[in-house]
């Protein structure tokens, strides 16, 4: 995206944003393209008064909007098989394209996503994988090791090419009580 990860607003990834409009949309504490994805054409033309809204609104088509839900496999410890993690990730808008949507690379670049499931606690990292969509729904499993204290992990979503687009799971209400 031609920005720098701790230092640069994600915003700065929408090709209508200018300095001017990113010191209105902080000082309305908005610091994120992730605030901005779910806000209808009204509510961004209130925000952004006195800027106008709709080249930003369009600007916003381009970014996928990402639902993940996990979910137990073999629950029964006793199996012989480990316990499987399914992973189901639905892009939920419609009119986007799986190319990264950025005014400042110069070639042409596919979406992709890293599967990371680790402990944050003790930084424990578990299973790493690279995924990338061919259709608005992906379905993908990751192996769980034995022993594993399911209310420490969690499963993080980290888009390899949008800046703020991190997602983290919590595995703990996985757990049988």
């Amino acid at each position: 995206q031609g920005l720098w990860f701790e230092r640069d607003s994600s915003l700065l990834m929408l090709p209508s944003m200018n300095d001017n409009l990113l010191d209105h949309l902080k000082g309305r504490g908005v610091s994120t393209v992730l605030s901005l994805l779910d806000r209808s054409r009204e509510e961004l033309h209130k925000l952004l008064q006195p800027f106008s809204a709709a080249e930003l609104y369009q600007d916003l088509q381009h970014f996928p909007r990402l639902d993940v839900k996990v979910k137990l496999q073999n629950e029964d410890k006793e199996q012989s098989k480990p316990q499987m993690l399914n992973i189901r990730m639905q892009i939920k808008n419609t009119r986007r394209s799986p190319r990264v949507f950025s005014s400042k690379f110069p070639k042409a670049k596919q979406e992709a996503w890293w599967l990371v499931l680790g402990n944050i606690t003790s930084s424990e990292l578990y299973g790493l994988k690279r995924i990338s969509f061919a259709d608005r729904v992906l379905n993908t499993r990751m192996e769980l090791p034995p022993m594993l204290n399911m209310q420490e992990a969690k499963l993080i979503v980290v888009s390899d090419c949008y800046l703020g687009f991190d997602q983290e799971v919590s595995l703990g209400h996985l757990a049988k009580v």
